[in-house]
C-alpha cells in the first residue's frame, strides 16, 4: 500500500470513528420529543460557533448529531415522533437541508485533508528518525580494546531518542 493509500485510509477510518462514536445521542423515550427540538437549536448555535473559530471537528461532530438525531434517532427510538408538529418537522428539515448537511459534508473534506496532512508528516518524522538511527554504527561505539588487565562492560541504554555510552573499570 502506497503513502497516499495509507493516508487516505487512514483519514476515512479516523473520520468513520468520529461518526460511529462521537455523533450519536442517546434518545430516551420518556424524555418529552418537544424537548429535542427545542434543545437543538443550540446544537445549532454551537456547532456554528465551532465553525466560525475553526474548531472544524467539534463543528463537524455537532452537525453531525444534529443530522443522526432527526433522520434516525428519534425517528426510530421515540413513541412521540408522529406527534410532532409539521412546523417542527419542516423547520428541522430545512436546518437539515440548508446548513447541517452542506456543512457537514465540507468539514468532513476538510477533515480528510487535515488527516492526510497529519498522517504523512507522522510518517516523514518517523521515517527521518529511523534514517537516523541507521546512521548510528558499531564503530561509533568502539572503545579502548579489552584486556586481561581492564576489562571493560559497555552499556548502551535508551531513553527517548538518545544513546549514552558507559564505560566502567572492573579491575
Amino acid at each position: 500500500m502506497s503513502l497516499s493509500e495509507e493516508s487516505n485510509k487512514f483519514a476515512h477510518d479516523k473520520i468513520q470513528w468520529l461518526l460511529e462514536n462521537q455523533c450519536r445521542i442517546p434518545v430516551r423515550s420518556t424524555t418529552p420529543i418537544h424537548y429535542y427540538y427545542k434543545t437543538s437549536d443550540t446544537l445549532i448555535d454551537q456547532a456554528d460557533y465551532y465553525y466560525q473559530t475553526n474548531q472544524f471537528e467539534q463543528s463537524f461532530i455537532l452537525y453531525s448529531r444534529y443530522i443522526t438525531l432527526f433522520v434516525e434517532e428519534l425517528k426510530k427510538y421515540h413513541r412521540d415522533f408522529p406527534n410532532v408538529s409539521i412546523n417542527d418537522r419542516e423547520r428541522v428539515k430545512d436546518i437539515i437541508r440548508t446548513k447541517a448537511f452542506p456543512r457537514a459534508e465540507e468539514l468532513k473534506e476538510k477533515l480528510k485533508e487535515k488527516y492526510i496532512r497529519e498522517y504523512q508528516e507522522k510518517q516523514k518524522t518517523t521515517d527521518e528518525n529511523e534514517e537516523d538511527y541507521s546512521k548510528i554504527s558499531v564503530s561509533t561505539l568502539t572503545c579502548a580494546p579489552i584486556t586481561n588487565q581492564r576489562k571493560s562492560s559497555i552499556s548502551i541504554l535508551s531513553s527517548s531518542s538518545k544513546l549514552s555510552l558507559t564505560q566502567t573499570d572492573l579491575s
